[in-house]
């Protein structure tokens, strides 16, 4: 999707998770941009998605209209 970052945490390797997230409902399958493996995810996830928030795509998702330099940093 062109011009979004799903960005979440997963219990399951990146990959596993892109390839059950490519679905019907999506045009293409997910690429994965970064990936690291943290303590406590749950709670960078929130971090992040609270430093993104003007980004989010919508509230209820974890997609965002950000680039992969600025989620970076």
């Amino acid at each position: 999707m062109p011009g979004l970052l799903k960005i979440g945490m997963t219990l399951q390797t990146p990959e596993k998770r892109a390839k059950g997230l490519f679905s019907t409902g999506v045009a293409e399958p997910f690429v994965i941009e970064f990936a690291k493996k943290v303590i406590n995810p749950k709670e960078k996830e929130k971090e992040l998605h609270i430093m993104l928030k003007t980004d989010r795509h919508n509230k209820s998702r974890e997609y965002f209209k950000t680039s992969t330099e600025k989620a970076l940093k």
